[in-house]
């Protein structure tokens, strides 16, 4: 059948003739997802992490794997596991906020999204995207808790970070207390 003839090209191809190609590796994994064989797309992934496991961008699409496989323990496992291994605390915390977000509109826990967060701080404080992560969390979480949101913004306010973006939680912090203020 012509679906075991594409499987068998790609195989021939990613395992004796090209094994270091990351792309065809990828139109492989992403060829097994369409027919269904969430397995094989998952241990082609896997496999690919082993040969460059500097590539975050694998291990993200293969978390996004996981996700649309509805395999939500697993992502949460390679999400940790992506942050532990990251290369720099920057791009650990751009894995949080893909982890928080994933944990708050997928899991629905806005409370576990803010722990990630708030772990991301601790390792990279001056990175004024988790501060904004961390308010449109709690922006996000009824009932509100306006008091939090404008000490998550007063501790982005304290950092050592470009003026432009003290103006912009400056900004942020006056629409809060406009929008949502009690006095």
């Amino acid at each position: 059948d012509n679906m075991d003839k594409i499987r068998s090209i790609y195989s021939r191809a990613c395992v004796n003739h090209l094994p270091t190609k990351v792309d065809l590796h990828e139109q492989w994994a992403a060829f097994e997802e369409i027919q269904g064989d969430f397995d094989a797309a998952g241990k082609i992934f896997e496999n690919l992490e082993k040969a460059h496991p500097e590539l975050i961008s694998l291990l993200l699409r293969r978390i996004n794997l996981e996700r649309r496989r509805g395999n939500n323990e697993k992502v949460s496992e390679l999400y940790e596991a992506a942050i532990k291994a990251a290369p720099s605390k920057n791009i650990a915390s751009e894995i949080s906020i893909k982890f928080a977000r994933f944990v708050r509109l997928h899991q629905n826990n806005a409370v576990q999204a803010g722990h990630v967060i708030q772990t991301a701080m601790e390792t990279d404080p001056t990175n004024p995207k988790l501060y904004l992560q961390h308010v449109d969390i709690l922006i996000n979480t009824l009932p509100m808790d306006v008091p939090q949101v404008l000490a998550v913004i007063n501790k982005a306010l304290e950092q050592e970070m470009p003026e432009k973006q003290k103006l912009l939680f400056s900004q942020r912090k006056v629409e809060v207390l406009e929008d949502f203020g009690s006095d």
